[in-house]
């Protein structure tokens, strides 16, 4: 759509190939730019989660772990509904049903739906 406006507005404006060409490097920037933090966001957050599960496993202290969302209105609540996960606990080892799919924690799922962009994370509940 970004790019078929501004074809009809170098149009309008007379402008030449050159121009326009101009015009759709400036589009397709901001969408690469867009893009790469989508997925840095992501491959960042997958990491995370690994690591904070490889650590809570590690420990005796950790009896189970707690999915909690960003608690915003940006939280998917579509096929891969994130808001029915926030507050589940599960043990160690064990996997988060609520999602649409079993995760050991956020990211870490088969769909790309669970993974993209998601800002959910895990807090880990201690033995008493």
């Amino acid at each position: 759509a970004a790019i078929a406006t501004e074809v009809v507005e170098a149009t309008a404006a007379n402008e030449s190939l050159g121009q326009l060409s101009s015009r759709i490097r400036r589009v397709m920037n901001t969408a690469i730019q867009s893009r790469s933090e989508m997925i840095a966001r992501t491959e960042m957050g997958k990491a995370a989660s690994m690591g904070q599960i490889s650590a809570y496993n590690a420990t005796e202290e950790v009896d189970r772990i707690q999915w909690l969302t960003a608690s915003d209105t940006r939280v998917r609540s579509d096929d891969w509904d994130h808001t029915a996960a926030h507050g589940e606990l599960i043990t160690k080892n064990d996997m988060f049903i609520n999602t649409g799919e079993s995760m050991s924690a956020p990211r870490l799922g088969s769909a790309a739906g669970n993974n993209i962009n998601c800002r959910c994370r895990t807090r880990p509940i201690l033995r008493r």
